[in-house]
């Protein structure tokens, strides 16, 4: 009996005409519908409730874009993200991440949830704050700096600029 049925299936999406099958849908089914027929879902379609997911990572506040700093002074930058789970954020200097050393410190907090107003009762997404230290800076720290926030239904990244004052 297996086989039959293996071998109708086989039959059904072979026979299935092209003019059923337009371009820019996928061709794996993935369900029947009620009358024996194969339902096909765009990849836009399938795609949609993953990169609009009301619980991916984003950056709800951050640092203004560019900073200059005075050479031995302190460097400060923020990033504040929101999503479900908590994101993680990652830190970069010119596309290298960043790590704890005697001059830079990152510290990172994890912020109660708020209510959205706007929901009503809803569920709030959890918040982390992080917050990037340079002290005493060096020529060698101006350049790109990226707060990356990170979970598992999305990455989003800011940029900041930072330039020493030649005074």
């Amino acid at each position: 009996m297996g086989f039959w049925v293996v071998t109708l299936l086989l039959l059904n999406v072979v026979a299935l005409p092209q003019a059923a099958r337009p371009s820019h849908y996928d061709y794996q089914p993935e369900r029947r519908n009620y009358d024996s027929q194969w339902a096909f879902r765009s990849k836009e379609e399938r795609q949609e409730n993953y990169y609009k997911n009301p619980n991916a990572a984003t950056i709800v506040r951050q640092s203004q874009f560019a900073l200059e700093y005075r050479l031995g002074h302190k460097l400060q930058f923020l990033c504040v993200a929101s999503g479900r789970p908590l994101p993680r954020i990652t830190w970069l200097k010119d596309g290298l991440e960043l790590m704890n050393h005697r001059n830079l410190v990152i510290h990172e907090w994890k912020l109660r949830a708020q209510k959205n107003k706007a929901k009503g009762d809803e569920a709030s997404k959890n918040r982390l704050k992080s917050k990037l230290e340079i002290d005493p800076t060096t020529q060698g720290d101006q350049g790109i700096y990226t707060c990356v926030a990170e979970n598992k239904y999305a990455v989003v990244e800011k940029r900041f600029k930072a330039e020493f004052l030649n005074i």
